[in-house]
């Protein structure tokens, strides 16, 4: 997993495109840091990133224009539509007290679930949030219950529902 030390090497490194160096090549700078660029090469879902979120477990959930992309340290796994998410515009993720995953963008709010056979869906999708007239510029997931979210609009919302 990313340690805690590496999280905002790592995070700059996703939001902030470097030109030196070749995708993948760990660079040596004068300062003692080590660099390495991902890109759509690597396995990332974009190469126009937004944001990283690190999990309680260590992944890094990467928001990008074309998907989210969790990254373990080692190689990405991405999600988008095909995979249950509403959307593939991601803006915003968090992650309740127990531990569970949400994802927030502009078609509504999701909560990962890992692989489900008898949907062939990766995220339960909140009906309720799905086809909003103003996309969700933020949320909290306070439990697998109750989720607060704000929209574009500036209205905030609360979800209440039984999983």
């Amino acid at each position: 997993m990313v340690t805690k030390k590496n999280f905002l090497l790592l995070s700059l490194l996703f939001i902030f495109y470097t030109s030196s160096g070749q995708e993948g090549e760990l660079q040596l700078y004068q300062n003692g840091y080590h660099l390495r660029q991902y890109s759509e090469i690597s396995g990332l879902a974009s190469n126009r990133c937004k944001r990283v979120f690190e999990d309680s477990r260590g992944f890094l959930w990467v928001f990008t224009f074309q998907g989210l992309s969790r990254f373990d340290g080692r190689e990405f796994v991405n999600f988008g539509i095909n995979e249950g998410l509403p959307g593939s515009n991601i803006t915003q993720v968090c992650e309740d007290s127990s531990g569970f995953i949400y994802v927030a963008n502009t078609s509504g709010i999701a909560r990962y679930t890992g692989y489900d056979k008898k949907t062939g869906s990766y995220f339960y999708v909140y009906p309720q949030t799905k086809g909003l007239a103003s996309a969700i510029f933020g949320f909290q997931a306070i439990d697998s219950t109750t989720i607060i979210f704000q929209l574009g609009d500036g209205s905030v919302n609360l979800l209440k529902t039984e999983l």
